[in-house]
């Protein structure tokens, strides 16, 4: 997603994904309920939002005040957006993607290290590379990253796989 260069600070979400996919690992390993594992990821998740969006993207040593001009962004690319005015601003677009990303690839971690039911998130995620990878340019194309993608894939396929079949 980010070498589409469709709005400033896509590696946001990147870090997004990666530190979801930890955390999804983390909790999955711990040895919580569901209930509450459900809680911690919810929690980690407005953390962690907190820690790539609204932070990093202003310098006020003020943390409401960041917090604020997160709102605002927000705000005036909604008015924007319900006066049919081009967008200037890609925020809505990050931090969509940025939580769906997040949530994704948490559940993926978690459903990883607790069962062999992973398949929904992790579609959802491949077919995210992959239909954002078709969507781009030819020359933004990156066919060495889309091959590496798909080797991943059937490393997991065949990891799963096996995990299935030693548990039979």
């Amino acid at each position: 997603l980010e070498l589409t260069h469709w709005t400033f600070d896509l590696n946001r979400v990147t870090s997004l994904a990666m530190l979801g996919l930890l955390t999804g690992f983390l909790i999955g390993r711990s040895s919580f309920s569901l209930s509450f594992s459900r809680i911690l990821m919810g929690l980690y998740s407005a953390a962690l939002f907190i820690l790539q969006f609204i932070i990093p993207l202003n310098n006020d040593p003020v943390w409401l005040l960041r917090v604020n001009h997160y709102v605002d962004r927000v705000r005036f690319t909604l008015v924007q957006l319900s006066r049919n005015i081009p967008l200037e601003d890609g925020i809505l677009f990050l931090t969509g993607v940025g939580i769906l990303y997040l949530f994704s690839t948490m559940i993926v971690g978690y459903r990883l290290m607790r069962s062999t039911n992973s398949w929904t998130p992790f579609a959802l995620i491949s077919g995210f590379f992959y239909v954002t990878q078709f969507y781009l340019p030819e020359y933004h194309r990156n066919y060495f990253f889309i091959a590496i993608f798909t080797i991943m894939v059937v490393f997991f396929i065949g990891r799963h796989t096996f995990i299935q079949r030693q548990l039979v």
